[in-house]
């Protein structure tokens, strides 16, 4: 098994654009990793409904905060 090294952990606030433009932020609920045709191995955070979560990629978080800073 591999060990995930990643900037979040579970309980932590993230805050991330949404494709539409739309500033969210919400806490960590899971945290998995998934493998992206083309784009390797990412780090996904779920949060929301733990029946039906949404997911963001630790990528898409640290780049959206980065626009934003």
């Amino acid at each position: 098994m591999a060990k995930i090294i990643t900037r979040f952990t579970l309980g932590d606030t993230i805050e991330f654009t949404e494709p539409d433009g739309t500033n969210r932020k919400e806490v960590v609920q899971i945290i998995e990793t998934q493998l992206v045709k083309g784009f390797g191995l990412w780090v996904m955070y779920g949060f929301g409904d733990l029946f039906h979560p949404d997911y963001v990629s630790e990528h898409h978080i640290l780049k959206t905060q980065k626009q934003k800073a």
